[in-house]
């Protein structure tokens, strides 16, 4: 009993208070899925199974904040037929252009694909609005 008392109040509490007082830093933040992202064409008809992926998408466009965020993304909603094939339809600031259906790409692997081309442009963002913009820091 007297061990298990010690065990909590002389090992395990000091390490939990010092864990509690830390503060937590997050030098490499997510890149938000919309960030430097042109452009983006939804092609999708509102009755198929696959819907959902492209209504996922559309709210998080639609929503106010990231409209407010992002002023310079254009996009284009499409709906067609149910012979039609949907599509959704990303380019990126660097001019590369990705294609999805979202009947096989749910919207984690849309970010998955474009996860790459974010991480460069955000890297050459970062290099040239440094607040030292020095060249030797990179």
């Amino acid at each position: 009993m007297y061990l298990y008392i010690y065990y909590v109040f002389f090992l395990i509490l000091p390490f939990s208070i010092f864990i509690n007082i830390m503060p937590k830093f997050n030098f490499f933040p997510k890149v938000n899925f919309l960030a430097y992202i042109k452009r983006i064409k939804i092609k999708y008809n509102p009755c198929g199974a696959y819907n959902d992926n492209c209504r996922k998408l559309i709210h998080h466009i639609e929503t106010k904040q990231k409209k407010d965020k992002f002023l310079n993304l254009e996009y284009k909603l499409e709906l067609i037929d149910y012979n039609e094939e949907p599509l959704i339809e990303i380019e990126m600031l660097n001019s590369k252009i990705f294609k999805f259906n979202p009947e096989s790409h749910d919207l984690v692997e849309i970010q998955r694909a474009i996860d790459e081309d974010q991480q460069k442009l955000h890297h050459n963002f970062m290099k040239t609005n440094l607040l030292e913009n020095n060249e030797d820091t990179f």
